[in-house]
């Protein structure tokens, strides 16, 4: 199985959609019409006799060839993830702050390019700051991994049932072989354990 994922930028370059209108959803990359760019792709892909180091090639040749088309409003965006990603902006008044962009504007723009309002961004970031800091270090409690923009812990128990739709606890309880596996090749790779938490300078492939 090969993986791509797009930061908000590649998003703007590569697909013509606003990300709200399609972010928490599933697309099958050939039918719909916002991937035509990728459908090549999947063509000559997982073989009889399957290459990985051959498919990345052909993966980074097919985006390499669509590194010429325009990415719109590129330097907000940028901005804008670069605030997002950093653990001290804690709201969106700081959000705005520090990209320079108004709140109205930067509402649009996050939904148009992130897929989701800046709260609702900001408290992504908040939480899985907290989940990769105990996946990576499962000995420590869920209280020493929590981050420090918590209010308090019901906080985070609450944001874990929005996000992961269970509990810590029972998070806590089930195996996690393949996600365990894939953050720590992430740190070890990109220097990041999730995609959300990448700066947007980051082009280096992954494989695990």
């Amino acid at each position: 199985m090969w993986g791509v994922g797009l930061l908000p930028a590649g998003w703007a370059k590569f697909i013509a959609r606003p990300a709200d209108s399609m972010s928490n959803t599933l697309f099958d990359m050939e039918q719909h019409e916002a991937f035509a760019a990728f459908a090549p792709l999947t063509a000559g892909l997982f073989g009889k006799r399957p290459d990985p180091v051959a498919e990345l090639e052909r993966i980074e040749q097919h985006f390499l060839s669509l590194a010429g088309l325009p990415c719109p409003d590129e330097a907000r965006i940028l901005a804008t993830h670069k605030a997002l990603i950093n653990p001290d902006i804690a709201t969106v008044h700081e959000f705005s702050e520090s990209t320079g962009i108004k709140p109205y504007t930067l509402e649009r723009l996050c939904r148009r390019h992130f897929g989701f309002p800046p709260s609702l961004l900001l408290r992504r970031q908040r939480f899985l700051r907290s989940l990769v800091q105990y996946a990576l270090d499962p000995s420590r409690k869920w209280v020493q991994a929590i981050d420090p923009h918590y209010h308090d812990q019901a906080q985070f128990v609450r944001d874990f049932h929005r996000f992961m739709g269970v509990s810590p606890r029972e998070y806590t309880a089930r195996p996690h072989p393949i996600l365990d596996t894939m953050l720590r090749a992430r740190v070890a790779a990109m220097g990041s354990a999730v995609q959300v938490l990448h700066p947007p300078e980051i082009v280096s492939p992954v494989i695990a």
